[in-house]
């Protein structure tokens, strides 16, 4: 019985960790945007190239706070992984990570965004160029000014007067096109909620073995103290 109450105190306190942070996530989400390269530059296997990007809160303002880590992520259908870690620019929301793929082949790209949920960029053909997804149209919260955090040098398709942006490849996506209902929004919502769905299964898994154990010890007949 106390061994059922500590896990049921200890749950009550993971979910009131947990519960509070699950609207903070999952109305905040963001969108990575990389600079156009070279058009005569093809990426090759071996060979390090500098490519920039910027992640915006709602695809159109940088997130105000500690963003953490960001950086490119590369992975293909053997299974190899890599990742690039980011390196802060002068320009809010802007970063640059030393990108260096090691074999030919088709890699899915991803954005670390920090405290964002991992956003589907697009694909990469080495020897080629990042087939970028298209990107749905930025929302536009009050509150966040038109392009006034930027100078001459700002994201892709953004204008002085106006933060919208409607930024394309300059290559059409090979494979992969993200299926609808796979919103960046939606992305953002979904990692969390699944750990809270998580985290009350295994508590309710808990729970339940601590009580059928605890009902197979009470239904246990009682041995007879000998004379």
């Amino acid at each position: 019985m106390k061994s059922l109450k500590l896990v049921l105190a200890v749950a009550l306190v993971g979910l009131a960790t947990l519960v509070p942070a699950i609207p903070a996530q999952a109305g905040g989400w963001a969108l990575t945007f990389i600079d156009p390269m070279d058009e005569r530059t093809t990426m090759q296997p071996a060979t390090t190239y500098s490519i920039t990007y910027w992640v915006l809160q709602h695809g159109n303002h940088p997130f105000e706070g500690k963003l953490g880590t960001t950086g490119l992520k590369f992975a293909n259908a053997s299974g190899d992984q890599v990742m690039f870690e980011g390196v802060a620019l002068a320009e809010p929301a802007h970063y640059r990570a030393e990108v260096r793929l090691p074999s030919v082949g088709l890699w899915r790209t991803t954005a670390v965004q920090g405290f964002f949920a991992p956003y589907e960029i697009g694909l990469l053909s080495v020897p080629g160029r990042i087939a970028v997804y298209p990107a749905p149209r930025p929302s536009d919260p009050v509150g966040h000014g038109h392009g006034t955090y930027w100078g001459a040098i700002r994201p892709p398709g953004f204008c002085a007067d106006s933060h919208s942006t409607e930024t394309t490849s300059d290559v059409t996506p090979l494979a992969g096109t993200p299926a609808a209902g796979t919103s960046p929004a939606e992305r953002g919502t979904t990692r969390p909620i699944l750990m809270a769905g998580q985290f009350v299964a295994g508590v309710a898994a808990i729970v339940t073995v601590l009580l059928l154990v605890r009902r197979r010890a009470t239904r246990r007949p009682s041995v007879p103290t000998p004379p």
